[in-house]
C-alpha cells in the first residue's frame, strides 16, 4: 500500500512541501525527462522524512547542499494606460517561488523593434548583479507605476538591497494577462579580463599605457580603442566592445601615450579602453579613473569661456521611460541665461563649436511657440540615455556655451519644484480617454506663459466624480503662476484641480 496515488503525485509533492505550486507548473509544462527527474531529486534533499525531524540530505550525510534557483513560469496582469503606450505590472507575489517572491524593486528596459533578440542583447538590457541606476521603483501592487511598453520589454526584479535577482521578457504589446518565465540572474561572462595595472592619466589629458606593467593576457596587444561612454557593467562592456570591433569607423591607437583631451573623445568620470589582438578580437578592457582628463577638459572649456552650471538645473524622477531636465533661469549661476537656445545630453567633450549629440530646440513643442516649461527651458531625456552624465547648452548660433553634470542620484530630489496635480472631472468618459490629451497651463497676469503636456496619469473613481492624477509636474518655485488644466475633448468637463 502506498501513501499516494501515482496519477496524483505532483499534488502530493506540493502538499508535503517537496515542491511549490510554481515548481509543479514548471514540471507539468514539458515532457518528463532527465532535467525534471534531476530537479525533483534535488528538491527531495531538502524535504522532511516521513515521521522524522530531519531532511533527506542530513540523513544521507550531506552537510552542504547548494541552493539552485530555476526559471519559473507564472501569469501576471498588465493594466494599460489610455493610449496603450505604457502599463502597470500586477504581480501576485504569493504565486512566485521563494527565490523571487520577496522582490522589492522593479524596473524595465527594452527595444522598440522586432528581431530575434540575442542572449547578449538581453544581458545588455538587464542591469549587472551589483549595479543600480536609480531607475528602480519600489514595487507596490496597489500603487504600481506606469512603464513604457516596448516591442521587447525586459522587466527586472530586485531585492531590498537593490540587487538584481531575476528578470523576465515580454514580446507582446497588447495582452492583459500574460504568462512569463522569470529567469534567475547569472553572472555575465565576458570571456576576457578587466585590466587594472599599466594605465595612468595625467593633467595634460593624456592616457599612458605601460606595456611592461600590463598583465600577460594583454601584454602583446596590437591596438586599443576608447569607448564613447563608460559602460556600467560587464554586459555593457561586451556590447560596446562588439560595436567597436565591428564598426569600420572605430578609431584605434597603437601609441603608448594617447592625447584624449585633443582627440574630441566623449568622456564621463571613467575612461573605458578595449584591447585588441592582431586578429581584431577583444582580449581585455580597463576602466580608468578619468578625473585628470576631466580636469584638463574643463580647464580648456573654461579658457574658451564655456562655463559649468552648478545651480538651477533640476531633474524629475523617471515616469518609466523618460526623465525631464528643467533649467530654472532665475537660479542658474551663469551671467546671461537668456543666451540659452538649445540643449543636448551626452558625455562631455572638448569641442567648443559643434553639437556632438542630437539637439532639441529649447522649450518649444513642435509646431507651437508656447513654451513647454514655465521656467523658460526644459527637455526630456530618454531613459536609456541616463548614462550620459552631462547636459550641454548652446546659443542660437549652435555654439556650445555652458554645461551641467546630470547625476541620477539627484533625480527628483527637489521636492519644492515637483508636484502632483489632481484633476476632478464630472463623470467618466464614454469610450475612455483614447485620442485625448491634457495640458498643464501656466498663467501670469492673465497671460499664458507655458503649456506642459504631461505623461501617463492615474485615474480613480469616487461617487459622481473621476479624479485624474498627474505626477512629477514641474512648478517654478520662484514665480506665483496660476495653474490651469485644459484638454482637447469638449466632452471632458473639468470641475477643479488640486496641487499637492
Amino acid at each position: 500500500m502506498t501513501d499516494f496515488a501515482y496519477n496524483d503525485t505532483l499534488n502530493f509533492a506540493v502538499n508535503k512541501g517537496l515542491i511549490s505550486l510554481s515548481d509543479k507548473g514548471m514540471v507539468e509544462s514539458s515532457a518528463f525527462k532527465r532535467d525534471e527527474m534531476v530537479f525533483l531529486s534535488y528538491k527531495s534533499l531538502s524535504t522532511m522524512l516521513k515521521g522524522g525531524n530531519d531532511v533527506l540530505s542530513k540523513k544521507l550525510g550531506l552537510t552542504d547542499v547548494p541552493k539552485v534557483v530555476l526559471p519559473s513560469t507564472v501569469t501576471i496582469k498588465r493594466v494599460f494606460s489610455e493610449d496603450g503606450k505604457s502599463c502597470k505590472y500586477i504581480i501576485d507575489k504569493k504565486t512566485l517561488p521563494d527565490a523571487f517572491k520577496n522582490f522589492t524593486y522593479l524596473s524595465t528596459s527594452g527595444i522598440d523593434w522586432f528581431f530575434p533578440t540575442t542572449n547578449q542583447m538581453i544581458h545588455y538590457l538587464i542591469p549587472n548583479l551589483t549595479y543600480t541606476s536609480n531607475s528602480e521603483e519600489m514595487y507596490d501592487q496597489d500603487a504600481a507605476i506606469f512603464h513604457y511598453v516596448y516591442a521587447h520589454t525586459i522587466v527586472n526584479l530586485f531585492d531590498q538591497e537593490k540587487k538584481l535577482i531575476g528578470y523576465f521578457d515580454i514580446m507582446d504589446k497588447t495582452s492583459k494577462n500574460i504568462q512569463v518565465t522569470i529567469m534567475p540572474v547569472k553572472a555575465f561572462d565576458l570571456g576576457y579580463p578587466e585590466i587594472k595595472t599599466g594605465l595612468t592619466t595625467n593633467v595634460k589629458g593624456e592616457l599612458i599605457i605601460d606595456r611592461n606593467l600590463l598583465p600577460s593576457a594583454v601584454k602583446n596587444y596590437s591596438k586599443v580603442a576608447i569607448d564613447i561612454y563608460t559602460p556600467s557593467d560587464e554586459s555593457g562592456v561586451y556590447f560596446t566592445g562588439e560595436l567597436l570591433r565591428t564598426n569600420r569607423n572605430t578609431k584605434y591607437y597603437t601609441t603608448s601615450v594617447i592625447d584624449i583631451l585633443n582627440t574630441g573623445s566623449y568622456l564621463t568620470d571613467k575612461l573605458c579602453i578595449h584591447f585588441f589582438n592582431n586578429e581584431g578580437q577583444v582580449i581585455g578592457y580597463a576602466k580608468t579613473d578619468a578625473k585628470n582628463i576631466l580636469q584638463a577638459m574643463k580647464a580648456k572649456l573654461d579658457a574658451a569661456n564655456i562655463k559649468e552650471i552648478t545651480k538651477g538645473v533640476v531633474v524629475s524622477k523617471s515616469d518609466g521611460f523618460t526623465n525631464t531636465v528643467y533649467v530654472i533661469m532665475s537660479e542658474v549661476d551663469y551671467a546671461s541665461p537668456s543666451d540659452f537656445a538649445f540643449m543636448s545630453f551626452g558625455a562631455l567633450d572638448n569641442d567648443a563649436n559643434q553639437i556632438s549629440f542630437a539637439y532639441l530646440e529649447s522649450n518649444k513643442k513642435p509646431g507651437n511657440n508656447t513654451p513647454f516649461s514655465p521656467s523658460g527651458f526644459a527637455s526630456m531625456i530618454p531613459k536609456d540615455q541616463n548614462f550620459a552624465g552631462f547636459m550641454k547648452l548652446y546659443n542660437k548660433d549652435n555654439k556650445f556655451i555652458a554645461y551641467s553634470k546630470i547625476d541620477p542620484k539627484f533625480f527628483g530630489s527637489r521636492t519644492d519644484v515637483f508636484k502632483s496635480i489632481e484633476v476632478s472631472i464630472e463623470k467618466d468618459i464614454e469610450g475612455g480617454f483614447s485620442n485625448s490629451y491634457f495640458s498643464i497651463d501656466y498663467y501670469k497676469d492673465g497671460k499664458l506663459i507655458a503649456s506642459q503636456q504631461p505623461g501617463p496619469f492615474e485615474r480613480s473613481m469616487i461617487p459622481g466624480n473621476v479624479v485624474i492624477t498627474f505626477k512629477e509636474i514641474f512648478i517654478d518655485p520662484n514665480e506665483n503662476y496660476e495653474v490651469k488644466v485644459s484638454t482637447n475633448r469638449a466632452d471632458i468637463k473639468i470641475k477643479g484641480i488640486t496641487i499637492k
